[in-house]
């Protein structure tokens, strides 16, 4: 398993007087059934997400106060890709202790 940081890039966009921001919300898909998508709402512009390998799609939308879209979305594809390798502990070597008994 990897952690993604998906990090939505912000700028000003003019809405009506008294729209009110809240929180965003980021979603992370894939089009393998197996992986199954994960929604997390933030109060920053910032999500991690923990994912097995594969493709995968985030995608990031501001909320109104109302849990509205607001806003554009922005999406970004990208591949956790599976390691090379693992790390297992095996024997190097062996330490014998001899008591009387």
């Amino acid at each position: 398993m990897m952690i993604a940081k998906c990090v939505a890039v912000t700028g000003p966009q003019d809405f009506p007087f008294g729209t009110l921001g809240g929180n965003w919300r980021f979603t992370v898909s894939s089009a393998d059934p197996a992986l199954q998508s994960q929604t997390v709402d933030s109060a920053t512009p910032d999500a991690s997400f923990q994912l097995a390998p594969g493709d995968y799609t985030c995608t990031a939308q501001r909320l109104g106060s109302d849990n509205a879209p607001l806003g554009p979305s922005a999406s970004q594809k990208f591949t956790v890709a599976s390691p090379a390798t693992v790390s297992i502990d095996v024997a190097q070597g062996l330490s014998v202790t001899l008591s009387a008994g």
